[in-house]
């Protein structure tokens, strides 16, 4: 049974289904999963399922075009352009678009069959689901276009969707073109030397594993062996030499054993280098951040241990509101500080975080900063900016605040927005020149001044993707275990998001239909907590949502961290001041937006989500009668978001329409001669009806096709492309003498005739087209009145 299965899919793939051939297209396809695989393990944020299926297509289908009798240029045309509408169908997870799309093109066809009968189609439907296709597949073409010009300038840009793209489409390009060379050259080397060349890069470049490589280099031997036995029974059958069956047992396991022979040897073959000696000295020496390396231990030697501060106890933030997990209405009774800001307003300040401690690296199993230098600053000393963007923006705030911290003071500095200056001396741990990881206080009592950027969506929507060095460095970076299956959801929300902030609305959109917990148990052991959150647990509290959302945002290329502090607090506006407790203990997702800095979103249910004005505040000109009534501020992007979907929707009809005549073209060749010149009849008898042709049933072809000829003569008098018509009767009455022919004459009916008919037909088939064109203009005038 399972041989008769293998023979009928070889059978589907190939004219020649010999085992031989189906035994070198599954090492082919064995090798390029192999590929696909290392270059899994090289690339992280790529899904393993989107590379193993471009790999398999990309070589059924090279094997498939490498099979058929077609011209390479013809194969190269057809497999470029399947290869770009199966992987941006893919990335852009397009699919539920398309058969939507295909659903209402099939609804309105069958309403022009029968207008007639039931009036005019309704296209509103079918406009629609176009408009949605071309404006995802305009996006996924703006997205990659824009990374590419990234790569021109100093400051290239992470986009993991144009990233998905171009491998997926580089990995496609090198899978054809080795089943196009295997199956039609017989070379197995030069099939699979660029899939290889890409391996061995790729891994020269970044780690990866090493056994992929080993497995390609087995298969390739395998393969290489394979095609040329095959090749040469195929040379001995035709020759009619004679030869032993029991060859080809003798050679499978003199091959298995040079293959396996073959990759121990190159497994075992020592590959070193100073740097990793040197790496490895001063591992075994000193470990940092850990402390003593197993060498100096075992000397007795230990580093000597500085006086623990109040940032050494935090730097290792864990999950850092995990204290909530279980409390209940006590927490509101324990006051954290109480702020009183200079300008009480209940509903605007309600929304402001109060931030103390910001986390950069994320571990799979919490949140730690970076390595921090502590810098003391004195009462009324300005700090460094945090961030030097938010100066180059239009407008930002200044805010003052009174705080007073529970107990006898010396704790952590809460500030709402950035730091710029405190009232008491305090201390600042920074990363980095402009990267804070927090800041302390001995006094219980200061008054501080910070900074926030005054933001709207429009304004969020044009920054773009252009990075500093450092926000990329640092903010962009994942651990190496984080499941594929986060670093898929996280493409799939943005894939199609036209910008930045679009795609951090979609995230936090997303995580915001999880519902509230402080019931939760603890995450199990070795689990990562974004995966167990997202797709297990899928509830939780604050701490869950902030970590999720960050993960996601720099898998989806949107540099972000996690703040720890309060959020809002209860208003008193007797005293003017809002009393923050612990239960406003809080954790949010940052992200990044030049020009703008840092700007806060709320992934967690329990809260209410960030209200951005839509567009920037325009003060009232001099003239209010010049000003409209109402107007609509746009944005760059937006004029020309139609124009990129207009462009991208005539370009995809174009080559799905070149695609089907060239798909059309091949199977009239591939079919019976006779067979060919009774479908290209049926088919001008399907056009007959479609112009009402008054045919009695019992016609012969040519009475049919002289009536068809003058129905289009007709219809073609006077018209502005009478001149690219006048031959149209002619090929008419030709193609039906050639089924006359076929049907009822004597002779055969030969390949030669076939052409004939096939070589008609393509001069026939747009002339009808423009025909249908001119008929429906007709109707629509006469149904609507304009002429």
């Amino acid at each position: 049974m399972i041989q008769k299965l293998l023979l009928g899919l070889s059978t589907c793939l190939d004219n020649d289904p010999s085992p031989g051939r189906l035994l070198a297209l599954v090492l082919l396809l064995a090798a390029l999963n192999s590929v696909a695989l290392g270059l899994a393990s090289v690339v992280h944020s790529l899904e393993i399922g989107l590379l193993l299926l471009t790999v398999i297509l990309g070589g059924l289908v090279g094997w498939r075009l490498a099979a058929s009798p077609w011209p390479g240029w013809l194969s190269g045309s057809v497999a470029i352009l399947a290869g770009v509408s199966i992987i941006m169908l893919q990335v852009g997870r397009l699919s539920e678009t398309v058969l939507i799309l295909l659903g209402r093109l099939l609804s309105v066809t069958w309403q022009v069959a029968h207008w007639p009968v039931d009036g005019p189609p309704n296209i509103t439907p079918l406009r629609l689901a176009l408009v949605e296709f071309a404006s995802g597949i305009s996006i996924l073409l703006r997205r990659l276009f824009d990374w590419l010009l990234g790569l021109t300038t100093a400051e290239p840009i992470f986009d993991p969707v144009a990233v998905a793209l171009v491998w997926g489409l580089t990995l496609w390009a090198v899978a054809v073109w080795a089943g196009w060379t295997v199956r039609r050259r017989d070379q197995s080397l030069l099939g699979l030397l660029p899939a290889g060349a890409l391996l061995v890069i790729s891994m020269a470049y970044g780690a990866g594993n090493f056994a992929f490589l080993l497995l390609l280099v087995g298969l390739v031997w395998l393969l290489l062996a394979v095609v040329n036995y095959t090749a040469r029974e195929r040379y001995w059958e035709g020759a009619g030499i004679d030869f032993a069956l029991d060859i080809r047992v003798e050679m499978t396991f003199t091959v298995i054993w040079l293959a396996a022979a073959l990759a121990v040897l190159a497994h075992i073959t020592p590959v070193l280098s100073i740097q990793q000696v040197a790496q490895t000295a001063q591992r075994l020496i000193w470990e940092e951040p850990l402390g003593a390396g197993p060498v100096a231990r075992s000397l007795g030697l230990q580093p000597q241990p500085g006086p623990p501060t109040l940032f050494d106890k935090v730097r290792v933030g864990g999950l850092p509101r995990q204290h909530l997990l279980g409390s209940g209405p006590e927490l509101s009774e324990q006051v954290a500080l109480i702020v009183r800001p200079d300008e009480f307003n209940p509903e605007a300040n309600q929304a402001r975080y109060w931030r103390s401690l910001t986390y950069d690296r994320y571990t799979g199993r919490g949140w730690l900063t970076s390595r921090t230098e502590a810098v003391n600053y004195d009462a009324g000393e300005v700090v460094q900016p945090e961030n030097r963007d938010v100066l180059k923006t239009s407008r930002v705030l200044t805010l003052h605040q009174q705080i007073q911290l529970a107990g006898d003071g010396g704790g952590l500095l809460y500030a709402a927005g950035m730091l710029v200056t405190v009232d008491q001396p305090y201390e600042v741990a920074w990363r980095r020149s402009g990267d804070a990881f927090g800041a302390t206080i001995e006094a219980a009592a200061y008054s501080v001044v910070s900074t926030a950027p005054v933001v709207d969506e429009v304004g969020l929507r044009q920054t773009g993707s252009r990075y500093p060095r450092w926000v990329q460095q640092r903010y962009l970076i994942l651990s190496e275990t984080v499941p594929a299956r986060v670093l898929a959801l996280a493409r799939d929300l943005t894939a199609t998001a036209p910008t930045p902030y679009d795609r951090a609305r979609a995230i936090e959109a997303y995580l915001r239909t999880f519902p509230y917990s402080l019931d939760l148990p603890t995450p199990p052991a070795g689990r990562d907590v974004a995966d167990y959150f997202l797709f297990e647990l899928r509830r939780g509290y604050c701490d869950y949502y902030a970590t999720a959302m960050v993960v996601l945002a720099r898998a989806a290329g949107l540099p972000a961290r996690l703040v720890v502090g309060y959020a809002g607090g209860v208003p008193d506006p007797a005293n003017r001041r809002f009393v923050v407790t612990e239960a406003n203990a809080h954790a949010w997702p940052e992200i990044y937006f030049p020009g703008y800095g840092w700007i806060e979103f709320e992934p967690t249910a329990a809260r209410p989500p960030w209200e951005r004005p839509a567009a920037p505040f325009l003060p009232p000109p001099f003239e209010p009668e010049s000003v409209p009534p109402a107007f609509v501020v746009t944005t760059p992007a937006s004029s020309t978001h139609w124009l990129w979907g207009l462009v991208v929707g005539a370009a995809g009809l174009a080559l799905s329409g070149a695609a089907w005549l060239a798909v059309d073209i091949w199977r009239l060749h591939r079919a019976a001669p006779a067979t060919t010149v009774a479908r290209l009849y049926r088919r001008l008898q399907r056009f007959g009806s479609r112009l009402a042709l008054p045919v009695a049933a019992g016609a012969t072809p040519f009475e049919f096709s002289d009536a068809l000829a003058g129905r289009v003569a007709a219809l073609t008098r006077g018209s502005r492309w009478a001149n690219l018509l006048t031959a149209t009767p002619a090929d008419i009455e030709r193609l039906a003498g050639l089924y006359v022919d076929a049907v009822y004459s004597a002779h055969a009916f030969g390949e030669a005739e076939q052409s004939q008919a096939i070589q008609i037909w393509r001069r026939l088939w747009w002339r009808l087209g423009l025909i249908l064109v001119r008929l429906m203009r007709e109707r629509l005038s006469a149904l609507f009145s304009i002429e």
